[in-house]
């Protein structure tokens, strides 16, 4: 997998190892802003585990996408508003 949008592209057709691409990728970025938002790391994390696996769950419904880290980040943001 060479680029995000191959790996989510991939995802969406149900590849493990685009999953695990993607949250190398974002993993930094995403702890970071929950962090920032919440200032509670063990929130962030959960909230980061709870992203990834509705994204597999719903992985035959995903969306293209154009900015994948903008996209994980609205998701983030939903998930971590939810839980406060």
């Amino acid at each position: 997998l060479t680029g995000n949008s191959d790996a989510w592209n991939a995802l969406r057709k149900g590849d493990r190892q685009a999953m695990l691409a993607l949250y190398r990728e974002h993993y930094v970025g995403l702890m970071n802003f929950g962090i920032r938002l919440t200032g509670n790391r063990d929130l962030s994390s959960d909230c980061f585990t709870q992203v990834l696996l509705r994204l597999w769950d719903n992985r035959a419904a995903l969306p293209e996408v154009g900015n994948i880290r903008s996209y994980l980040l609205t998701c983030m943001k939903h998930e971590l508003l939810k839980e406060l």
